[in-house]
């Protein structure tokens, strides 16, 4: 099954990965830094986990189920 992050783990690892390059840039909720490069960004990544795992669930036998586990 696929490792799944959730939104809020993404964005502290951006933070943290920004830190080191930008350690003085405004990364509080609201900021313009946060909004375009860490929210948006994370809110997409952590959709494509979602989705992710859903088809990882899906294509196993142990944990598909109805009409998935009949195709």
């Amino acid at each position: 099954m696929a490792s799944s992050r959730g939104f809020s783990d993404i964005v502290n690892s951006m933070i943290e990965r920004l830190k080191v390059s930008q350690p003085n840039l405004d990364t509080k909720p609201g900021s313009v830094s946060r909004d375009l490069f860490i929210d948006l960004p994370a809110d997409q990544i952590a959709r494509f986990y979602n989705v992710l795992n859903v088809l990882s669930q899906k294509q196993s036998l142990s944990s598909s189920s109805g009409q998935d586990l009949d195709l």
